[in-house]
């Protein structure tokens, strides 16, 4: 009983999209892909919003959803996996040399409930 009590009830598992690593823009900036996935272990859906920390982001983007204010909202359906892409673009002034460690963090609109994943930004070498 007490683990079941104690599991944790959101959870977040980013993956880096590997090829390619990243994306040059036209405009100097350097875009790159991930998937999300959200795991909502509650019999209710969800709504959580995210954001990022460790690094300026000047657009981010999911496929398939329209943003809403200034935050992209995520729906999570009960006791399922939310599986989503999404795209950080950093503009050309704020583009790392090399890869930075990032943190994705989602939180539940409703409870505040919070889950983080750390990964990487890859920029040029250069």
């Amino acid at each position: 009983v007490f683990s079941l009590s104690t599991r944790d009830r959101l959870k977040l598992n980013v993956l880096h999209e590997r090829a390619p690593l990243f994306s040059r823009l036209s405009d100097g900036g350097v875009r790159n892909g991930y998937t999300l996935k959200i795991l909502n272990m509650v019999r209710e859906q969800r709504e959580v919003a995210f954001e990022v920390e460790g690094i300026t982001v000047a657009k981010a983007s999911i496929i398939g959803q329209a943003e809403s204010g200034d935050a992209l909202v995520l729906p999570v359906k009960p006791d399922s996996v939310g599986d989503y892409r999404l795209f950080l673009t950093v503009g050309h002034g704020d583009v790392p040399k090399g890869s930075v460690p990032i943190t994705i963090v989602v939180r539940d609109l409703k409870t505040g409930e919070t889950a983080r994943a750390s990964d990487v930004f890859a920029g040029p070498e250069e």
